[in-house]
């Protein structure tokens, strides 16, 4: 027991200060004060090592509103370290207790500049306004560009929301330019196959339905190379590509048509589909079952009456054609007693004026013969 006592006493001894000088350096800190005009806006307690980061011009600006202070737009400050002449600083690693002074650089009336486009098509072709405004400037978007109105939603780029993280944070107060991109109120125009088509500006365009197609695309040339994947702005020309995703197959059976859907996948129609009682043609010609669709098409169905009619017409249009009818009789004969008066006649004139010449040639020979 006098041993086992000393060993507590040592463990105590070494181990206790050391944890106690663990947990001292866990908490030493040190202060970083924020100045504005030689008075404290700020300041934070943070621990030794901890990077630090200057107070944003925004937050400055929320701070000294209690203090019927401001920054005045148009004038552009900085954080200096130690004092008002100090080093600039940005962000840096507390060592020690550490003051920071917001001053002015001296630029005052300073400008900063936001283009607005709209009506992106390629580099060189779109649409823009810039507008200047004071450096530290209140910022809140335009109602118009260039004579048009727009949104208050901004993007980074012309691809607008057809890509992610795209839209353009606006800050409280302008400090930086920025190329930005507006959305038109009105709906887009542009060219769809040839023709005109509007959608929503900066939505992805709206192509018509095609029935029995699905939509595989939007593409910039005629030949379909050439994808597009952006959205709908003014003077836009897009062609579209399509995959026909089934047929359209029309039932007729002499009432009120009805049409079923036949998928590429499954091209089989099968009779039970259909109702009973038909047979079921294609362009006149009689189809077996299971049928293969291959285009859109109609399937007329006739009962088997309606089959032994038609074949019954047939025949006795067949038969009409191969024997004259009564009154076709009569007026092939009309026409043949016709030729045969005009053939009797024309015999007739020519017999009378063949006697005539030769009773004349007579008479002429009696003449010369008694001289």
């Amino acid at each position: 027991m006098k041993k086992i006592i000393p060993c507590f006493l040592l463990f105590f001894l070494l181990f206790i200060p050391m944890r106690s000088g663990e947990s001292a350096f866990a908490d030493d800190r040190v202060t970083v004060r924020f100045y504005f005009d030689e008075e404290v806006v700020s300041s934070t307690s943070v621990l030794i090592g901890s990077e630090i980061s200057p107070l944003s011009y925004t937050t400055v600006k929320n701070l000294l509103k209690g203090r019927n202070v401001d920054l005045v737009p148009g004038t552009v400050y900085e954080w200096r370290m130690g004092s008002a002449s100090g080093e600039k600083t940005g962000a840096f690693v507390a060592q020690t207790d550490t003051d920071l002074y917001l001053v002015s650089t001296g630029v005052t009336d300073a400008k900063r500049s936001v283009t607005y486009r709209y009506d992106y098509l390629d580099d060189t072709h779109f649409r823009f306004q810039t507008i200047d405004y004071l450096y530290g400037a209140e910022y809140s978007a335009p109602t118009q560009i260039d004579g048009r109105s727009v949104t208050s939603r901004l993007y980074l780029s012309e691809k607008y929301g057809a890509v992610a993280n795209n839209e353009f944070n606006a800050p409280a107060y302008l400090l930086e330019d920025a190329t930005v991109y507006v959305v038109l109120t009105e709906d887009a125009t542009y060219t769809l196959d040839g023709k005109t088509c509007k959608s929503a500006y900066a939505q992805t365009p709206v192509a018509p339905e095609k029935k029995n197609h699905s939509l595989v695309g939007f593409f910039t040339d005629a030949e379909l190379t050439v994808p597009y994947t952006g959205v709908a702005v003014n003077g836009l020309t897009l062609f579209t590509k399509w995959e026909r995703v089934s047929y359209a197959v029309t039932v007729d059976t002499g009432e009120e048509p009805t049409e079923l859907t036949v998928t590429i996948e499954d091209p089989t129609l099968e009779k039970k589909t259909l109702p009973d009682g038909y047979v079921w043609t294609v362009d006149g010609q009689e189809v077996s079952f299971p049928y293969t669709v291959s285009s859109d098409l109609t399937l007329r169905g006739m009962t088997p009456q309606q089959i032994s009619e038609i074949k019954e017409k047939e025949a006795a249009e067949a038969n009409a054609q191969k024997s004259l009818s009564r009154d076709e009789i009569i007026a092939v004969s009309i026409i043949g007693a016709a030729f045969v008066a005009v053939g009797a006649y024309s015999l007739i004139r020519f017999l009378v004026k063949k006697k005539k010449k030769q009773t004349k040639e007579e008479r002429k020979k009696t003449d010369t013969d008694k001289q």
